[in-house]
């Protein structure tokens, strides 16, 4: 069932959801999050975390107690908040294909900003 409301158009979608779920929005989450990483580490952002910002971060619970640091690393931060986290694989599956979506409308390929195999890590 949950499958089912990812393909939905967006206007038979509540608004809310909408809203939440705008590809241009998450896009800049994403964008945002890149850049955030490049300033604080002077490194491209691993492939693999730019798909695990929309499940912290639109994650009303987990959104709440996000470091406000950008340099506060994720693994030390995320095994204080285990029960939390521990949800976190499944929240990062559901939203894959959001991400992908969201990250089409960049003006640069995500693949020239972050660090990794673009296709096969796309690909899963």
């Amino acid at each position: 069932m949950a499958e089912a409301r990812w393909g939905l158009a967006w206007s038979d979608r509540p608004v809310e959801e909408a809203a939440l779920f705008n590809p241009a929005f998450c896009g800049e989450l994403i964008a945002r999050t890149v850049a955030g990483y490049q300033e604080a580490r002077a490194a491209a952002l691993p492939l693999a975390l730019a798909f695990v910002v929309l499940p912290l971060t639109l994650h009303e619970p987990t959104r709440r107690i996000l470091p406000g640091r950008s340099n506060t690393m994720l693994l030390t931060w995320a095994a204080d908040r285990g029960p939390l986290i521990a949800d976190l694989p499944n929240r990062v599956l559901a939203l894959r294909q959001h991400g992908k979506r969201s990250c089409s409308s960049f003006n640069t390929p995500l693949s020239e900003l972050v660090q990794g195999d673009w296709k096969r890590g796309i690909a899963r």
